[in-house]
């Protein structure tokens, strides 16, 4: 009786990890040794030379398969074979990642199953996935080798008998089992992918959208994110990547019942907050929802600062009451329309960090970007399917290990969120009449603003693989932390601390406002804490407080 002998090697083609025996009464491993992928020792270094990868139930099956993509050169396609229908493993999970899988199960029950398994686990890291779909009158156990045969070992009439039999699964299951693997992507690798199609001086916004996605995964509390840019100025680029990633949620404005419905269809909750639950929102554009009557978008910001300590309810005049406990993250794309918000509602408790994506204001410095953005007319699908791949490849990495924060820099995030407090509290002045200060000025502790810095870091040190927080990881929090003041006073701020300048007229001509502007920031200042005056001089100085000086020389603000 003949036996065939199949050996499966590592990723590396070093080493025999499994030995497959064929031709006894059943299918046996090698004693002492468990079921393995088979052929990734024949998958390329480069992840980016291939699209399509096929998915084969068994060693036969995936043999055959890899002779007919040699035999046809199918240069951008590779083969893995699962050592059963109900066996899946992580590790082939990195090189699922962007890609166009197409799952070639037997025409069975156990094919099916394992069919629909791999679907919600796979569906949202790859491009697309396709299962075949077996004719009605396929006998059962039907596999790929058996239309190999059928068509006398013809490689071509075999595979456009398989493409034709796969179909699009659109499978989308939010409850789907979340996998991760320990394979990371190196940020280089990231950063070339979108330079590759973008005029990307500054890749700090990549470091600062990857690193809010990881650093909500750090148990806690989570992390805001707003990304800041004028219209064109390639936030949404990049943000967008992460559509598709495992975790992600993804939309391009919301509602307040879109956040919180009243409505009951057939028992189901249509509402978004509990769908959120240890995810990521992502919003496409959030200035679209800040041009909303000021009474939604109040109701809006509203929800989402009650659902930030994780817990949120709200009743409705139907008797329906809902209440979550839901905690996720934002990463919220919008242009610099935020500041006027931001300015104005800060009193009631800002969230959300933000990061300003600098665009040169020069023309001609500008043209790089408008140049490359014209190169790319009609590539843009697959310079988004770059994007997007690379995105899922980072996202299912396993970033388990929390870098560390050294003191150091821990006491400058201290002095730095009560810097931020300071800058972004509110002074309330009357709306209609005279613009007169109206209440004392409200300014929040730093508590929340210190863990919100320290997390983005964090995120960041994952997302560059670093174990400990660098100097050059607490400059990107300085620069988040200069984004999220606002940028009115900090231009006040920045000129009489750097400039040493201090009358009115000198610090008019170093921001760029009107005089009655910069006397009303100033007075704003006064009242916050920030700046006195010099009442001992000559001419008005304007001075910054002693511990106001004292945070940014330490911070190196």
């Amino acid at each position: 009786k003949k036996v065939f002998i199949i050996p499966v090697y590592s990723y590396d083609g070093k080493e025999i990890v499994n030995i497959k025996f064929y031709g006894f009464d059943s299918m046996r491993n090698a004693a002492g040794l468990s079921s393995a992928m088979y052929g990734l020792w024949r998958l390329p270094k480069d992840a980016s030379s291939y699209k399509n990868v096929f998915i084969a139930e068994g060693e036969w099956d995936a043999l055959a398969l890899v002779e007919i993509v040699d035999k046809l050169k199918m240069k951008d396609t590779v083969v893995i074979g699962v050592p059963g229908a109900g066996t899946f493993k992580q590790e082939i999970l990195p090189y699922l990642a962007g890609k166009n899988v197409y799952l070639l199960y037997d025409n069975d029950l156990a094919g099916q199953n394992g069919i629909k398994k791999v679907s919600e686990i796979i569906c949202s890291i790859t491009a697309k996935t396709f299962k075949i779909v077996w004719p009605k009158n396929t006998k059962s156990g039907y596999d790929v080798r058996d239309i190999f045969k059928d068509f006398s070992c013809d490689h071509q009439k075999t595979i456009d008998c398989l493409m034709r039999y796969c179909q699009l699964d659109k499978t989308q299951n939010p409850n789907a089992q979340v996998m991760y693997t320990d394979e990371l992507v190196k940020p280089n690798e990231v950063y070339e992918t979108f330079k590759k199609w973008l005029h990307m001086p500054d890749t700090t916004v990549i470091d600062v959208v990857f690193g809010t996605a990881l650093a909500n995964r750090i148990p806690g509390d989570p992390l805001w994110m707003y990304i800041v840019a004028v219209p064109g100025g390639t936030k949404t680029v990049v943000a967008m990547s992460l559509t598709e990633a495992q975790n992600v949620i993804a939309i391009s404005s919301l509602t307040s019942k879109t956040l919180i419905s009243g409505a009951n269809f057939g028992g189901n909750d249509p509402s978004l907050i509990p769908r959120l639950n240890g995810k990521m929102l992502l919003i496409k554009e959030f200035t679209n929802i800040l041009s909303l009557p000021e009474m939604e978008l109040d109701e809006i910001m509203g929800i989402l600062r009650d659902a930030y300590d994780g817990e949120c309810y709200k009743p409705f005049g139907n008797g329906i009451f809902r209440k979550y406990k839901s905690k996720f993250g934002i990463l919220a794309c919008v242009t610099p329309v935020i500041e006027q918000y931001t300015e104005s509602h800060a009193a009631r408790g800002e969230r959300f960090l933000r990061f300003d994506s600098h665009i040169p204001t020069g023309l001609k410095a500008r043209e790089p970007f408008v140049d490359r953005a014209m190169d790319n007319i009609g590539k843009e699908p697959e310079m988004q399917a770059d994007f997007s791949a690379i995105a899922k490849r980072v996202l299912i990495g396993n970033y388990s290990e929390i870098p560390t924060i050294p003191d150091e820099i821990k006491k400058k995030i201290a002095r730095l969120a009560q810097w931020v407090s300071v800058l972004r509290g509110t002074v309330t002045r009357d709306k209609y009449f005279n613009r007169d200060i109206t209440h004392k000025s409200i300014i929040e502790l730093g508590t929340r603003l210190a863990k919100q810095l320290c997390k983005a870091m964090l995120g960041i040190s994952m997302f560059r693989q670093n174990k400990i927080v660098t100097d050059e990881t607490y400059k990107i929090a300085v620069s988040i932390a200069k984004a999220s003041v606002s940028p009115r006073y900090y231009d006040v701020v920045k000129a009489i601390y750097r400039k040493d300048i201090h009358t009115l007229k000198e610090i008019q001509a170093a921001v760029g406002l009107p005089a009655p502007t910069i006397t009303m920031l100033l007075d704003n200042l006064i009242m916050l804490g920030a700046v006195e005056k010099d009442h001992a001089a000559s001419t008005q100085f304007y001075l910054l407080k002693p511990d106001l000086r004292e945070i940014m020389e330490f911070c190196n603000l």
